[in-house]
Parts: C-alpha cells; structure tokens; sequence
C-alpha cells in the first residue's frame, strides 16, 4: 500500500516529485522479491512477511496493484512489471480463488494443501482491481473474465461476505 501511495503521490505532482516514483522502484524491488519461487506445494504468490512460510491474497494482489501502476510511468520497463502482475494474479486465482463462489480465500502456508478458507472483502476487492488493471493493458479475455467473476463474488448478496443475518434488502458487506 505504501508503495501504492507513492505512485500515487508521483501522480497527483505531475511528476515534478522523482523522489516518489524512484522510493516506489526501490520498495517495488524488495517485495517482488518476496515471490514464493520455492518448490513447495504452494509455489507462488506473495510471502505475507519475511519472518513467515504463509502466501496470502491481499499480499500478491496489492503488490500486482503496485505493479501495474507502476508501469504507467516506466515505459521501457513496463512489460516486466505487467507480466510480475499477470503472474501474481493468474496464481491467486488459480489456487485461491474459490470456483463455487469466486470468493477469494486467505492464503497458506507454503508447505500446506490446506487453505486458510477465511474470505475477505479486501481480497476480492484487491484481486478485481488488479484484474481490472491487467484487462486494461492487456485486453485479454481472461481478465475481463476474472474481474466479471469478481464483480459478480462482491456484490451477490448470498455470498459470505455479506451479513446473512438480515433481510436481503438490508444485508450489508461486512467480513467475518
């Protein structure tokens, strides 16, 4: 998020601020580094913390955020940043995304077959964004089709992450 809000701040200056884009580079560096490439069984995403073994959804999905705007400003290396993306969001979904409800779930750790089922409303809204951003620079079907199944796992009021507790008129978004 922090390196997010650099970009940001590079942005809204009309990049009269270097230093922004430049500390987004250096920060972008040290957490693509935290890639899972280790041969284990859950081989890829984003490690949560340099200290753990867990791969979660918010992790991977905000660093391809970082990453693909990011890539707007650095047109010679904008091909390596939106492929770290599609390569980020392409295993979530692959191995976190729910295909019963297209909810995303947690994370885990690398060395497990058993997922964190805990499903977030930061991890479907990290995820579509980030699915979103891919469809736009790479008009790819596969995207669009990510970002719809998305779009429908957020807003379906029979979902998880909606309070079930109320009338369907009434219910809210709301995480376990």
């Amino acid at each position: 998020q922090v390196a997010i809000g650099l970009i940001n701040a590079y942005e809204v200056t009309g990049g009269t601020k270097k230093q922004y884009l430049d500390l987004a580079r250096d920060l972008l560096r040290f957490l693509i580094g935290g890639y899972n490439y280790n041969n284990n069984k859950a081989k890829g995403g984003m490690y949560w913390h340099v200290s753990h073994d867990y791969v979660n959804a918010c992790t991977t999905a905000e660093v391809a955020i970082a990453c693909l705007k990011f890539a707007k400003f650095v047109p010679n290396e904008k091909n390596y940043y939106i492929q770290f993306a599609a390569q980020c969001i392409e295993w979530q979904v692959e191995n976190l995304m729910d295909p019963v409800d297209f909810l995303v779930r947690d994370g885990l750790s690398e060395n497990s077959d058993t997922y964190n089922n805990s499903k977030w409303t930061y991890n479907v809204g990290t995820t579509l964004s980030a699915a979103c951003y891919l469809y736009h620079y790479t008009k790819s079907s596969k995207y669009l089709k990510i970002a719809n199944n998305l779009v429908f796992a957020a807003t379906s009021h029979h979902s998880e992450i909606f309070d079930r507790d109320y009338p369907m008129t009434k219910r809210y978004w709301r995480d376990m």
